[in-house]
């Protein structure tokens, strides 16, 4: 297998191979530290991605390389690596490399991987609450967001319940977002109803 990583026609797959092992021997670990510096976009991402599921960098160099993204192709493969994350990957990232992670995905030159940012900080669970509240409080009325991000955040804030409900108290004071707070609101359930009736007194 670790000859197979050497080999440029054959290293993808059997760094495939080997995240479905779910262990690589250190000569393979040494393969993808060398290849974060390698002229093909695609196979740093996958090393990186390498070591972060063998648990190596805590997934520093795939965060950092997510930032650095320069063509579609790359992106693609991000975006893939992205979709099979697990709890068993967030286990192996610190709380701040996910909302790093997290951000990232967010920005414009995020060749379209914003659809993996929900799923991302998802996996924070409660913690997730209030990195959304702080990133949709910072977009104005006038920013523009990529599509369906608003619905999908506030869609997980109301997944999120009662640990969501002082973020979602701060959004309703948002013209930009009051609609969204209160639907959210309404998923929460019972714990939410008390905010509900004392938003509904300053409606009538």
């Amino acid at each position: 297998m670790v000859e197979a990583l050497n080999d440029e026609k054959t290293r993808l797959r059997a760094a495939r191979v080997l995240w479905a092992i779910g262990s690589a021997p250190k000569a393979a670990i040494q393969i993808f530290t060398a290849a974060l510096r390698d002229e093909n976009q695609e196979w740093r991402v996958c090393a990186a991605f390498s070591l972060w599921r063998f648990g190596v960098d805590g997934g520093k160099a795939f965060v950092l390389l997510a930032g650095e993204i320069e063509n579609v192709k790359a992106s693609r493969v991000i975006d893939g690596l992205l979709r099979v994350a697990s709890n068993m990957l967030l286990n192996l990232l610190q709380a701040d490399t996910v909302v790093l992670l997290f951000d990232l995905l967010r920005q414009e030159n995020a060749h379209g991987l914003c659809s993996n940012a929900i799923p991302m900080i998802k996996l924070l669970g409660d913690q997730a609450a209030p990195v959304l509240v702080k990133t949709l409080l910072a977009i104005s009325s006038n920013d523009e967001i990529p599509l369906l991000f608003d619905y999908k955040a506030f869609a997980l804030l109301g997944e999120i319940g009662p640990a969501a409900l002082p973020g979602l108290l701060e959004l309703l004071n948002s013209e930009r977002w009051r609609h969204f707070a209160l639907e959210a609101l309404g998923k929460v359930g019972a714990a939410a109803v008390p905010i509900l009736i004392d938003t509904l007194k300053f409606v009538i």
